[in-house]
């Protein structure tokens, strides 16, 4: 009886102290193809528990120095706070240089534990998913 009261115990632990399941459901860029001063729209739509994710970035895979932090606050292009769609909008900058980019999708959630797709897991600065565009 013991046995079952603590096995009861540490399964009841484990699900209380399980980090929320965070599923990404798309990932996108409009336009996927721009030239220089054009405007770009990163949208990943997340279905997430309320307050389950920390952030939300995309990396460019051949320049990792790149970053773009996205939001879920109704600014900087998300067009609505608290939707589960992270968003930003960004205008090409000069010195891109013509060509395809990769940009992988990080998700960090509340732990600040990274979120792997299935497929993504394999990538090496974001985990949760990716698109290409094209820089004209």
């Amino acid at each position: 009886m013991k046995n079952l009261i603590a096995l009861l115990a540490l399964v009841l632990c484990a699900f209380t102290f399980a980090p929320p399941k965070i599923k990404v459901v798309e990932v996108s860029v409009n336009p996927s193809e721009m030239g220089i001063g054009d405007k770009a729209l990163f949208s990943v739509k997340l279905k997430a528990p309320d307050d389950a994710v920390q952030s939300v970035t995309v990396i460019t895979s051949e320049a990792p120095d790149y970053r773009f932090y996205l939001n879920d606050n109704g600014e900087n292009g998300d067009a609505k706070a608290g939707d589960g769609t992270w968003s930003f909008e960004v205008t090409v900058p000069g010195e891109a240089q013509p060509g395809p980019y990769v940009l992988e999708v990080k998700v960090l959630d509340k732990e600040g534990n990274q979120v792997v797709a299935d497929g993504h897991e394999n990538q090496i600065y974001g985990k949760a998913g990716k698109v290409t565009v094209r820089i004209k």
